[in-house]
C-alpha cells in the first residue's frame, strides 16, 4: 500500500549514538540506561550490540534490576535483625515490588526521611526512622556501584578504541538516553 524506500533499521541504542553524532562526530559510543522492567530488550549499552540485553554485567547495571538488588540487600539485612526489627514481610518476599522508580525517589535529595518512611509504608514495609536510614544507604550503594560499573566498561571500550587507532590520547563522546539516565536523581 505504501512506496517506501527504507534506507536503514536501528535499534534505540545505535540511534541515540546516530543522534549524538549528528551534532557531535566525536561520538562513537551508544548507551540506553533503562527502567523498563517490562522490556528486558531495551536495556544495556551498545556499539554496533557488542553489550547489551542478558548479559550478567547488565544485572548489575541496568536500572530493570537495580530495584530488585535492593530488595534482595534489603532481605539480607532483615534477615540479620538489621532491618524492620528481623521481621521479612510477604511483601518483601515479593519479587518485582521493590522498583527502580523508588531508589530513585528515595535517593533524592530533596526527599526527607519521613518521605523515606512513607514510601517504605506504601510498599507494606513497617519502617523506623532508622530503617529509613539504612535504607537510604542502601539505594545509594547500588546506584553508585551501578554507575561505576557501567563508567569502567565504557572507560574499557573507549581505551580498546583509543588502541585500534593507535592514538596516545583520544577525544571520543558517548551519547546516553534512558529513563534511568533521565530521572535518576544523581
Amino acid at each position: 500500500e505504501f512506496d517506501l524506500d527504507i534506507v536503514a533499521v536501528v535499534n534505540d541504542t545505535v540511534g541515540t549514538m546516530m543522534t549524538c553524532g549528528y551534532e557531535d562526530r566525536n561520538c562513537e559510543v551508544g548507551l540506553i540506561a533503562e527502567v523498563d522492567i517490562l522490556n528486558p530488550s531495551r536495556a544495556g549499552c551498545q556499539i554496533a550490540d557488542l553489550c547489551g540485553s542478558g548479559v550478567g554485567y547488565e544485572k548489575m547495571t541496568s536500572g530493570m534490576y537495580l530495584g530488585e538488588i535492593v530488595r534482595q540487600i534489603l532481605i539480607d539485612l532483615t534477615k540479620q535483625g538489621l532491618l524492620f526489627r528481623g521481621q521479612i514481610s510477604e511483601r518483601l518476599r515479593t519479587r518485582g515490588i521493590f522498583e527502580t522508580k523508588f531508589l530513585s525517589q528515595i535517593e533524592s535529595d530533596r526527599l526527607a526521611l519521613l518521605q523515606v518512611r512513607r514510601i517504605l509504608q506504601q510498599l507494606g514495609l513497617d519502617s523506623t526512622c532508622e530503617d529509613s536510614i539504612v535504607v537510604k544507604e542502601v539505594c545509594g550503594a547500588v546506584s553508585r556501584r551501578a554507575a561505576q560499573l557501567y563508567g569502567a566498561g565504557l572507560a574499557a571500550i573507549v581505551e580498546k578504541r583509543r588502541e585500534d587507532q593507535g592514538l596516545e590520547h583520544m577525544r571520543i563522546t558517548v551519547g546516553v538516553d534512558g529513563t534511568l539516565y533521565k530521572l535518576h536523581p544523581q
